[in-house]
């Protein structure tokens, strides 16, 4: 099994959007040979040039632009679930007084130390 690298896809695109290894270095703010030397990991991890060089231009090759919208599903997949992970972090959690009334309606009922929640937010009464 070969691996790839979501960054090494990451910099195949922001290369295939920007048309060149240098334009797509600055605005992912790495070095040129940075960029081009992902861009070989993922050509060899995947058996194809992605791009045909020469030494005034460069342009996505067949293979390059077979492969890159699902490059682009690989990151949105990657973006989506990162965004479900960060979801689980949002809650709000806290410390409240006996007066705070949750979301739900539920009434806060001290004695020592209650924990409850509601779908969103986490309270600790003391």
């Amino acid at each position: 099994m070969k691996i790839i690298r979501l960054d090494d896809v990451q910099i195949f695109v922001h290369t295939a959007d920007a048309g060149s290894f240098s334009e797509a270095a600055r605005q992912l703010n790495i070095a040129p040979a940075q960029a081009s030397a992902s861009v070989q990991r993922l050509e060899k991890a995947l058996d194809a040039r992605l791009f045909t060089r020469s030494t005034r231009s460069m342009q996505l090759s067949e293979a390059g632009e077979r492969y890159l919208p699902h490059a682009r599903v690989m990151l949105g997949a990657r973006e989506q679930g990162e965004q479900a992970l960060a979801g689980g972090r949002e809650a709000l959690s806290g410390r409240c007084g006996c007066l705070l009334r949750p979301i739900s309606g539920e009434t806060c009922s001290c004695r020592g130390s209650t924990i409850f929640s509601t779908s969103t937010l986490v309270y600790r009464c003391t």
